[in-house]
């Protein structure tokens, strides 16, 4: 249980990167890292992610996910490729309140609000705004939330 809140970051990899540090080559038998909160936050030009909820794929062999129960809210990413993201071994997380600004063209062309990568999850995305280049919210070209099928 982890609460991060009231922190900026500007032009980092990820801005928020949770993870539980699993070897990959291991089978994961229960959650690991449960209950982080992350509130309050500002990330500015991530190159990846602005928050990123594990990026570990999960084996044949795994039972449950790397980590549960995240709770992601009042954050505000800004001009990331990605600005949220749920990772395949993430599962029970919540993501509210938050904000996401696509000021500035990606250079991939590709802008996702929030990205949602385990299908079986139980991922929430509730009362996020996303907002594009001219301050229009619902803006063209950007994709609002992406669930893996």
């Amino acid at each position: 249980f982890n609460l991060v809140e009231g922190n900026r970051t500007d032009e980092c990899s990820a801005g928020a990167l949770v993870t539980s540090g699993d070897d990959a080559r291991l089978p994961i038998e229960f959650s690991r890292a449960i209950g982080n909160v992350l509130r309050h936050n500002s990330f500015v030009r991530s190159r990846t992610d602005g928050v990123l909820v594990t990026s570990r794929k999960p084996g044949a062999d795994d039972p449950a996910p790397s980590i549960a129960g995240t709770l992601v809210e009042f954050n505000i990413v800004r001009d990331a490729p990605v600005a949220y993201r749920s990772g395949p071994s993430s599962d029970a997380a919540v993501f509210r309140r938050n904000h996401a600004y696509f000021w500035n063209p990606i250079p991939s062309g590709k802008e996702i609000g929030f990205k949602i990568e385990r299908p079986s999850g139980a991922v929430t995305v509730d009362e996020n705004t996303v907002e594009g280049a001219v301050g229009e919210l619902r803006p063209k070209g950007v994709v609002e939330v992406e669930r893996a099928e």
